[in-house]
């Protein structure tokens, strides 16, 4: 059935209109389903703030698809950002179409290579999770309204 509604989703976030063109540089950083090991500077600062995301959530929320646009006195706004997470429960949906779950936070901590950044901020590969720690996250997933 198709719903009449042109919005599928309840809520949604917007950004204000970016600049475009001219001295503004637009820049992915990478895609949905990939680990992309960035080598420059800005991009490992990206890529550390992925891997820092997912260590602070406990492994429950993945940035992917994160793309920006650099001003020309090189400040870096972030959007349209996609996440992977896996289910708090075998019933819950998965957070959109894009969500590959598990199997996609699994790949980063194969993949995924500190670089320095990483290492200044002693991110490591995944938590362990004291068994206290793990029904707080079963219980309070960061997406639950």
């Amino acid at each position: 059935m198709i719903e009449s509604c042109p919005l599928i989703w309840p809520d949604f976030l917007i950004t204000p209109l970016l600049p475009i063109g001219g001295a503004y540089q637009e820049r992915k950083f990478c895609g949905n389903g990939d680990v992309v090991n960035n080598t420059d500077t800005l991009g490992r600062a990206v890529d550390a703030y992925i891997h820092h995301a997912l260590v602070d959530s406990h492994s429950t929320f993945l940035l992917a698809d994160i793309q920006g646009m650099i001003s020309p006195s090189g400040q870096l706004t972030l959007f349209d950002p996609q996440a992977h997470s896996p289910s708090c429960n075998a019933s819950e949906e998965p957070l959109g179409y894009w969500d590959k779950g598990r199997t996609q936070i699994d790949k980063f901590y194969r993949e995924h290579s500190c670089n320095t950044i990483c290492r200044s901020l002693h991110l490591h590969d995944e938590p362990k999770l004291t068994e206290s720690q793990q029904r707080d996250v079963e219980r309070h997933c960061p997406w639950e309204m």
